[in-house]
């Protein structure tokens, strides 16, 4: 299992929607993990009667994730859970939406910096994010953090388009800083227009090039 203490995960408990960020603080012989997360009192009163939850974490570029389930929680003085271990690990990409090249000059604020990069792909739900020089190195370093992504489809001019986004992963590619970021649901214009560029470009798209 490519997950090692220290690392950060995100999990997400069965028929709750909202997805919690975790922390890997234990693994046992046996591939039981100990995971300190800090759920809503909401989430752990579910676990009582639905144990079964997924975890998601990213490993050389890639999202993977395993279903599991919680078999004891422990509150001190947050939420440690121990999951059991797991018997598959899937390929967890959520991008299996049409998506389109673009090259859109970019900012990822995180709340305490601001980062420089490109878009370089797009689908109706996530963006690839490149950063430029060491732009991304320490803003984005934890799946499942909020950021602030303005891009600039036309020009720089204009206030250009602004979204908020969960960090779905990052990574490093030939020394370049990457990130993949989702679309927040709860800004029904900003989607609306991305939605509407990828059905244009899906549209007008060549067969075969």
């Amino acid at each position: 299992m490519d997950i090692a203490v220290g690392d950060s995960i995100i999990l997400e408990v069965s028929t709750f929607e909202d997805r919690f960020l975790g922390m890997v603080a234990g693994l046992k012989p046996d591939g039981r993990l100990m995971v300190f997360a800090d759920l809503p009192e909401a989430a752990v009163r579910r676990l009582e009667t639905d144990a079964f939850a997924l975890v998601r974490y990213a490993f050389d570029g890639k999202l993977l994730g395993f279903n599991t389930r919680v078999l004891s929680t422990l509150d001190s003085p947050g939420t440690i859970l121990e999951l059991a271990a797991p018997k598959k690990i899937f390929n967890a990409e959520e991008r299996s939406e049409p998506r389109c090249s673009c090259s859109f000059p970019a900012f990822v604020v995180d709340g305490r910096s601001a980062a420089r990069g490109v878009l370089e792909d797009m689908s109706a739900s996530c963006t690839r994010v490149r950063f430029m020089g060491d732009g991304g190195d320490g803003l984005l370093s934890e799946p499942g953090g909020s950021v602030r992504l303005t891009f600039h489809p036309f020009d720089m001019a204009g206030d250009g388009i602004s979204v908020g986004c969960t960090v779905l992963k990052t990574f490093m590619k030939d020394h370049v800083h990457y990130a993949v970021l989702r679309f927040n649901n709860d800004e029904p214009d900003a989607r609306k227009r991305i939605s509407g560029f990828i059905e244009a470009q899906v549209c007008c798209r060549i067969p075969g090039l």
